[in-house]
């Protein structure tokens, strides 16, 4: 028995191909069962469904239906950028506040963390509460904290929590030894990496020593001149952070293109101290109180 569908390809990237679907009843000898019924949409998403798959060259007809109650037409809209986009949501919810409807009967979907990134944005600069199903916020997630701490660092040397967070993404180095090492900045005022440092050098376990003077290879190229924010991510990506990302996490193209976001994002920035500030009162806006009046965002799962 095959099951399927041929008019979704969202598995392509895995190398799914819907030809092998439509070939099957030429290859084998089969009886061919169409389940057009629709459980979970309204009749007005499955007509606009069918209008769509009606231009497809290849495929098996069909018409999918629903028995559920008559509800409202989806509006398409067609936007440049990911920003119009946003801008576009934004509004929309504006306006619906607008309208006396209570922000938690509002629900925005979305592929991934990066679409929701710049709406993320523009709902905390206006006060107005959410929550994230399915997943974190965009710039909670593990891969931009770490690029992040780096920023930190730079911004403010004395910030022990980002030190430790960076430490800790070197081989072999666990809280103990990032605290030791931290304690040595701290005692030498030594805050900026020196390779001339032994004290700090003798604290580095052998499996890290690479990873360590490229480490301090990255700051020293951060510290030649005003280098921009989103200049300073590429920086930091490129010449330590890729390879920790490629190591640590199995999805590290998805995780990059999180990262290329985020140095995207940072374009609007001038100066380092701002940046980070707008990083800052995005994650404070976490909420986890689910009963509060505030938007459901949720991550639409394949």
């Amino acid at each position: 028995m095959v099951v399927g569908d041929d008019a979704q390809s969202i598995y392509s990237w895995r190398g799914a191909d819907f030809g092998n679907m439509l070939e099957f009843p030429e290859k084998y000898k089969a009886v061919t069962y169409y389940m057009e019924e629709n459980y979970r949409s309204s009749p007005e998403i499955l007509d606009a469904a069918n209008q769509s798959i009606n231009y497809n060259t290849r495929q098996f007809e069909k018409n999918l239906f629903s028995s559920l109650p008559v509800g409202e037409k989806p509006i398409v809209h067609h936007v440049w950028s990911s920003e119009d986009e946003s801008e576009l949501v934004f509004k929309s919810i504006l306006g619906y506040r607008d309208q006396e409807i209570p922000l938690n009967e509002m629900s925005v979907l979305y592929r991934n963390h990066v679409q929701s990134a710049v709406l993320q944005v523009k709902l905390t600069h206006a006060g107005i509460p959410f929550v994230i199903h399915s997943g974190v916020k965009f710039f909670e997630q593990s891969h931009i904290k770490d690029i992040t701490a780096f920023l930190k660092v730079l911004y403010n040397p004395l910030d022990e929590i980002s030190w430790m967070r960076l430490l800790r993404l070197l081989p072999g180095i666990g809280n103990n030894t990032a605290f030791r090492i931290f304690s040595v900045f701290l005692d030498q005022q030594a805050v900026r990496l020196t390779k001339e440092n032994d004290s700090l050098n003798k604290l580095i376990p052998k499996k890290a020593l690479h990873s360590w003077n490229v480490l301090q290879e990255c700051f020293q190229k951060m510290l030649e001149g005003k280098i921009s924010p989103s200049n300073l991510i590429g920086i930091i990506y490129q010449n330590f952070y890729r390879d920790v990302l490629f190591s640590s996490f199995e999805n590290a193209l998805q995780r990059e293109n999180d990262v290329r976001y985020l140095e995207e994002f940072a374009v609007n920035y001038d100066k380092l101290e701002t940046f980070l500030n707008e990083l800052s009162l995005v994650g404070s806006s976490i909420l986890t109180d689910l009963e509060s009046d505030s938007m459901i965002i949720r991550r639409h799962s394949h």
